[in-house]
């Protein structure tokens, strides 16, 4: 969560709170990874770059997995282990988030 307190000159001021989902932060962390390959739709994620990079149990993680997919944001396919892609929209969610964040 993001919090803005601005003061204006007549002394009134406001707050803004900028909740970001959870399975935001999975998206993002996945952006992360992917986005200095070559061609990041393409990059194969594992579930352990993930879980290095998140302080979240598997359990939540793969939730979030489960959610991101159903948006459409990633595609995850089961070869030798679970693969993780990021899609196009996902790309996309994850760079409106990092604006967020950094505003």
């Amino acid at each position: 969560m993001n919090i803005l307190i601005s003061i204006e000159s007549s002394g009134i001021f406001s707050i803004s709170f900028t909740y970001m989902e959870q399975r935001y932060q999975t998206l993002k962390t996945i952006y992360e990874i992917t986005r200095h390959d070559p061609s990041p739709r393409t990059y194969l994620c594992h579930p352990r770059e993930i879980i290095l990079r998140l302080f979240l149990d598997w359990s939540v993680i793969h939730e979030h997995l489960k959610l991101l997919e159903k948006e459409e944001l990633i595609i995850t396919r089961q070869l030798d282990t679970l693969v993780i892609s990021i899609t196009d929209e996902g790309i996309q969610k994850a760079k409106e988030v990092n604006s967020l964040i950094k505003e």
